[in-house]
């Protein structure tokens, strides 16, 4: 019955010709290697590019001797493939002095926090991970460091004005920040206001 559905297929879709190896079936049609996978009760077909895996390592074929390195779009996704061949999950890749993510299923992240190390970083909707930069997010504002950490607990100086980033990471706003027995007032924009004094116990900024 097999036999006379592959005369069939090679005589409707002019077939060059077809190689069956173990439970994969090869046809050869206009140049083109076209993988079918027979199994018990289903028969499943497979085009080139796709997919294979090789133990734990993950490849994409191009063909049925060409496998993918580098940067590869698929489904409007794109992954990251050693020299091997191999997709990365799950780790950070430098790539032109810019920064970029892979996700526990071999995708570049995008627009999206990534937490690491207890440190938060964001990609842009390039992929490629913010630095030395303000990010707003609502009403918020958050500041990300050389490094690209979300940076929390501390003061930041920016256009030669001192701002203040709470432990969340968002920008301190109109309120006054209490540190070591010190208080200090950030206007509505974030900004220090009267520098780094100390206050009264009304509040009222002092020298």
């Amino acid at each position: 019955m097999m036999f006379l559905f592959l005369l069939l297929l090679k005589s409707l879709f002019f077939l060059d010709k077809f190689i069956i190896n173990n439970t994969n079936l090869f046809f050869l049609l206009f140049n083109n290697i076209i993988r079918y996978n027979v199994k018990i009760k289903n028969f499943f077909i497979y085009m080139y590019p796709c997919w294979d895996k090789k133990g734990e390592n993950v490849q994409y074929k191009l063909n049925a001797n060409k496998i993918a390195i580098g940067w590869q779009e698929i489904d409007n996704k794109w992954y990251y493939f050693d020299e091997k061949g191999n997709m990365l999950t799950d780790i950070w890749l430098n790539d032109k002095d810019n920064w970029y993510y892979f996700d526990e299923n071999g995708e570049m992240i995008k627009d999206e926090w990534k937490q690491f190390n207890n440190d938060w970083f964001y990609c842009n909707n390039d992929g490629k991970m913010l630095s030395s930069m303000w990010l707003k997010f609502g009403d918020n504002w958050f500041y990300l460091d050389e490094t690209g950490k979300m940076v929390k607990k501390r003061w930041v100086k920016y256009d030669n004005k001192w701002f203040y980033i709470n432990k969340n990471g968002k920008m301190a706003v109109d309120t006054y920040i209490s540190l070591k027995g010190k208080h200090y007032y950030v206007n509505s924009k974030g900004e220090l206001e009267g520098g780094f004094k100390k206050t009264k116990d009304n509040g009222n900024i002092k020298n």
